[in-house]
């Protein structure tokens, strides 16, 4: 049982430090995602909430519940319900869409 369990521990692992250096590094060198088109983030999308003095691999991913517009019609911020279980409001050139 024990020898089972760690080797389930060990593909968790496998995974996601795999998910974090070619998925992550993949969006990286696909597009920026500095530049997020308005239309783009729908609601219900998941995305990835960049943080400054964080590295890419560590990014929260979070789940867009409302978009806001500007006075121009477009959209400019969003709602997201992180893994916390918390609602955060920011603009959306915080967010990488996944």
């Amino acid at each position: 049982m024990t020898r089972r369990w760690c080797f389930r521990q060990r593909l968790m692992t496998n995974f996601w430090n795999r998910w974090r250096k070619e998925y992550l590094l993949h969006l990286k060198s696909a597009r920026r995602c500095d530049t997020q088109q308005p239309s783009s983030l729908k609601v219900e999308d998941v995305a990835l909430i960049k943080e400054d003095n964080a590295p890419r691999q560590s990014w929260k991913l979070g789940k867009i519940e409302e978009l806001f517009p500007g006075r121009d019609g477009l959209v400019r911020s969003c709602a997201v319900r992180t893994s916390t279980g918390t609602v955060v409001r920011r603009p959306i050139q915080l967010f990488a869409r996944l």
